[in-house]
């Protein structure tokens, strides 16, 4: 049953939003309907005055322009109104909800004929799926123009039955005696109409009449439509699907006419985009933060039910933000920015995340899915093959393998070198004054020891000029090197762990833009449980997901030690042999010793009264053999 789901949810999330164009003469109702239409089937509406209003007060580079060529009296060139109708209906929020237009083919040809216009349309990455055309006749639509009026604040467009007393009057009648029949959900419409309608009141008094409705006016602007518009698009119509081309009377209420177009949509089973759901009450964050993870599940299926027995249910992204996955990071989700969305529950991780995932799910539930990049950190001891691990890793997952004992060694070696620059720097400063001192002290002497006046010293001691090319100067310098050479350099840990920080920072920088993340992993580091603690609590950058250590169980290391012995046979040999060897000559030589002894003590019990001939010739005949077996050797 699951998988059933699964596939059902997939097919949607990959099926096309279902798209809408209206057209019709100018007046005739387009933009009401588009707005009534959006708003229930809750895709996106592209009108050009709300796309205008929305760039000026997001002040966006668009709309900073905008604001310019306005405030200047001048008109919107059509070449950057159809760039901003474009743009909109390529973002992401569109990519998901659809999209209602309204405000094209546009009448003007400044920029596109209206065949090229039409041809736009058609090309879009998601094209209109429904025509709707509203249809008036000329002298029909001329008289309600004529009777429409504007507010110059708003913009709202007022009928003449809205603004008219009498009119209005005998509207609020009629509805009142038909809503005596009607049923209590009803009634409540009327009430809010009603006070709609008081709400008005101050908009009405303000009310102008737009040049462009006067009866000449609106007749020569649809004069215009019929001439330039109207043919193209009875071309576009007849190559469109029948089925999906609604044609309606503009005569008309825009309620009527709305309420026509949901009943043929319903009838054709067309299916309204999903909207995530806000699930966790925003005033209760605290409480929700206080909860363990099966309790907020619990308590997260059971908000805002859409149906009755319709529960949420967990989504295989469990607690993580699926926003930040698909950026490359893993990072916890927040109880306050949970949604439901297609029966599973998702928990974003921020209100920038919330905003992202709401105006388009699909690109962070859908293949390629979320890619989680590896920060790994491979440790064990010599030879128990990290190296070998983290290549194979590395490969795999296209991560980037970070040598820390090489980035050590270069850690230390800039430390070294910074160190030496520094003591070189010191020694010569101490050099040059010691030389200087010492050469004002041999030039006093030499005067007599004698310094008739404080000025006749200074001057006699910024005569002497001493360079760091001077010999002893040169001396002491190399002593002081020689000194900070031979010394061992001992950086601090932290060094090294900054170090390794700031080369994966530069790793992520150099993945910021990019969609798959390559992520670290990390060869033999941390190497020790202390050093693990000092990552995590001071650079949580560079602190592993996922540890593998490697150990060798197999006799007591023997699998390690058979490695590192066939790493370095040549070199084990060579020492074993050498040590076989001493052992041998050492052993000979306690066997000599042993065999020895009995043979000096018969010697010295059987040794004549006059030793002192015989120990001469003995002397002589040693030293003629220790000679006879030099010459051998040679």
């Amino acid at each position: 049953m699951s998988s059933i789901v699964s596939n059902v949810s997939s097919e949607i999330l990959l099926s096309k939003p279902t798209c809408f164009i209206i057209i019709g003469k100018p007046g005739v109702g387009k933009s009401t309907l588009a707005r009534k239409l959006a708003n229930t089937w809750n895709c996106i509406l592209i009108d050009d005055t709300d796309l205008l209003n929305s760039h000026i007060s997001d002040e966006t580079e668009q709309g900073i322009q905008l604001f310019k060529i306005l405030a200047e009296g001048k008109a919107v060139p059509e070449e950057m109104m159809v760039e901003v109708i474009v743009g909109r209906l390529k973002s992401p929020d569109v990519q998901h909800y659809g999209y209602v237009l309204a405000c094209l083919p546009s009448i003007s040809e400044d920029y596109l004929k209206i065949q090229e216009q039409i041809d736009l349309i058609k090309s879009l990455e998601m094209p209109p799926d429904f025509i709707i055309n509203i249809k008036c006749a000329d002298s029909d639509l001329i008289h309600r123009l004529s009777g429409e009026r504007q507010h110059p604040e708003t913009g709202r467009v007022f009928q003449k039955e809205k603004w008219d007393p009498v009119k209005k009057e005998s509207v609020i009648k009629s509805s009142s005696i038909e809503d005596e029949d009607e049923e209590e959900e009803e009634t409540e419409d009327l009430e809010e109409e009603m006070e709609e309608i008081e709400l008005q009141k101050d908009m009405i008094t303000q009310l102008v009449r737009v040049i462009e409705n006067y009866p000449e006016n609106a007749k020569s602007r649809i004069m215009r439509y019929k001439d330039t518009i109207l043919r193209p698009l009875e071309d576009y119509m007849a190559d469109h699907n029948p089925p999906y081309l609604f044609e309606l009377d503009g005569n008309k209420d825009p309620e009527e006419l709305f309420e026509s177009v949901m009943s043929r949509l319903e009838s054709m089973a067309v299916r309204c985009p999903a909207v995530p759901v806000r699930l966790m009450p925003t005033e209760d964050p605290e409480l929700a933060d206080q909860m363990d993870m099966e309790e907020l599940f619990r308590t997260l299926s059971t908000c805002r039910n859409v149906a009755p027995g319709f529960h949420w249910r967990r989504s295989r992204w469990s607690c993580n933000c699926p926003v930040a996955l698909k950026e490359g990071r893993v990072v916890k989700g927040r109880p306050e920015f949970a949604v439901g969305f297609m029966d599973k529950i998702y928990i974003l991780s921020s209100q920038n995340a919330l905003q992202k995932f709401t105006a388009n799910p699909r690109c962070y539930l859908l293949p390629p899915m979320p890619h989680l990049p590896c920060r790994v950190s491979v440790i064990g001891p010599r030879c128990s093959g990290k190296s070998t691990i983290c290549a194979l890793l590395a490969e795999y997952y296209g991560a980037v393998v970070l040598d820390v004992e090489a980035l050590m060694e270069r850690t230390r070696s800039m430390f070294t070198q910074d160190m030496l620059d520094k003591v070189r720097h010191d020694a010569t400063l101490a050099g040059l004054e010691k030389v200087r001192a010492k050469m004002q002290h041999e030039a006093t002497d030499a005067s007599g020891n004698v310094t008739t006046n404080k000025g006749e010293s200074d001057e006699t001691y910024s005569a002497i000029e001493v360079t760091e090319d001077h010999p002893d100067v040169q001396v002491f310098v190399e002593e002081a090197m020689k000194e900070a050479t031979e010394s061992p350099v001992t950086a601090s840990r932290e060094l090294y762990l900054e170090a390794l920080e700031k080369h994966i920072r530069e790793i992520e920088t150099e993945d910021v833009d990019s969609e798959y993340k390559r992520g670290w992993i990390l060869d033999n580091i941390p190497s020790s449980r202390s050093q693990l603690i000092t990552i995590e609590e001071l650079h949580g950058a560079v602190t592993p997901e996922v540890l593998f250590c490697l150990k060798d169980n197999d006799g007591e290391g023997r699998t390690v030690l058979t490695r590192m012995y066939e790493q370095n046979k040549e070199e084990v040999d060579r020492a074993v042999l050498a040590r076989l060897k001493k052992d041998r000559k050492l052993h000979k030589t306690q066997d000599n010793h042993e065999t020895l002894k009995p043979i000096e003590a018969s010697k010295k019990d059987s040794q004549p009264t006059d030793t002192q001939p015989k120990l001469e010739t003995l002397i002589e005949e040693s030293g003629s053999t220790l000679s006879h077996h030099c010459i051998a050797v040679h």
